[in-house]
């Protein structure tokens, strides 16, 4: 930021280490802030992002949420290791206010090496970079290690490619019957909430002469200032289920 005295901006770049770098720049905002102008700074780490959001002082802050495949988008936070949460309903003000976005990172299996009867990873043939996991038979996989007694989200996605019969997915203590009729239906995204009886959670899956590929395992606590929204199907357009688990904050 610079005052209207200014006639040049310079760009300062520091590194921790005496080493040589070449840093390239896709593209370069300048905006004028007028007199009555606030402004609030989204940093996210994650995704690379550093937006400057503008708007007239006392107007109402809008948050947004940023999607990165693989990952859970946990809220934003005044500090940067997301020990505290930023409030929704806040205005802008002259002076300068910095959040900063919190995620959970998945398990996308890319470093994998898993192999046994009935379960291995398989690199992705639409992308050799990915690999996800294929279940032939029952068996189970550890995603993460938890503390007993707290309650988690699980969110992953499946694609059913052959079946004779209805697959179950369980993690921790929770399942879901994948139907026969999600056969060839491609990926599908599926949420739980579990809390945990141990300090470990396995996904386990039970096929009926079946093959099930699992990717994009998240695991993340659900903390005392989130909300867990569920969304039920309408009578008529499939069982009556919890498809989608969504963490929202209280405050916003």
């Amino acid at each position: 930021f610079a005052n209207d005295k200014a006639n040049r901006l310079a760009m300062l770049i520091k590194s921790e280490a005496s080493a040589s770098y070449t840093v390239y720049f896709d593209q370069i905002d300048v905006s004028v802030l007028k007199e009555n102008d606030g402004y609030v700074i989204f940093d996210d780490e994650i995704t690379g992002g550093h937006k400057v959001q503008i708007g007239t002082v006392g107007e109402s802050i809008k948050t947004f949420e940023p999607s990165k495949e693989a990952h859970k988008f946990l809220g934003w936070y005044t500090d940067r290791a997301c020990t505290s949460l930023y409030e929704g309903g806040k205005n802008y003000s002259s002076v300068l206010s910095r959040v900063y976005a919190k995620w959970a990172k998945g398990e996308s299996f890319n470093d994998s090496t898993l192999s046994s009867s009935n379960v291995s990873a398989v690199v992705d043939s639409n992308n050799k970079r990915n690999k996800y996991l294929s279940f032939t038979g029952n068996d189970e996989v550890k995603i993460a290690t938890v503390s007993s007694g707290k309650k988690y989200g699980v969110d992953l996605r499946y694609s059913l490619i052959s079946a004779e019969g209805n697959t179950t997915v369980t993690v921790g203590n929770q399942s879901y019957n994948v139907s026969i009729n999600e056969l060839g239906l491609g990926w599908t995204n599926l949420s739980f909430v579990v809390t945990a009886d141990s300090d470990v959670f396995s996904l386990k899956v039970e096929p009926t002469n079946a093959n099930i590929l699992i990717d994009d395992v998240i695991v993340y606590e659900i903390t005392e200032d989130m909300s867990v929204i569920t969304f039920k199907q309408k009578s008529g357009y499939g069982d009556d289920v919890v498809r989608i688990v969504e963490v929202r904050h209280h405050a916003d």
